[in-house]
């Protein structure tokens, strides 16, 4: 559900193909993710405020394992389809956050620039991708 990896791995798979002495196997991008992506896309909210979120209390989230919460314990979860929360439901400033994380503090006093939005689109546009 994130339309930057998402594209640019779309973009330069494409037509790529992988083969070695048992099989060949197309490299290009598979399932759901292009609808994923223009998804989020849609989605994104115009508020780029850093509200805090508390999601964890939620009782249509699945938590993550004990194991897979990592040496802090912070609450790690994903919606019962088995994908992240959509865009709208957390603040994402950058697309190097964790998208398991459920809350994230705030105070509101951070705005974000526009380019976490900016950059998957025109990517999108320019591989042909979002029209």
């Amino acid at each position: 559900m994130n339309p930057l990896f998402a594209f640019l791995y779309a973009a330069t798979a494409r037509g790529e193909t992988y083969s070695d002495a048992f099989e060949k196997v197309d490299l290009a991008a598979g399932g759901g993710w292009l609808e994923d992506s223009v998804d989020t896309l849609r989605r994104f909210p115009t508020d780029r405020i850093a509200w805090g979120y508390l999601n964890s209390q939620r009782k249509d989230l699945v938590r993550l394992p004990e194991y897979a919460r990592g040496a802090e314990g912070s609450a790690l979860g994903y919606r019962v389809n088995g994908k992240v929360l959509p865009i709208d439901e957390r603040y994402v400033g950058y697309w190097n956050h964790d998208p398991w994380r459920l809350d994230q503090a705030g105070d509101g006093r951070t705005l974000g620039d526009g380019s976490a939005y900016l950059l998957p689109y025109y990517l999108g546009v320019y591989a042909g991708f979002v029209q």
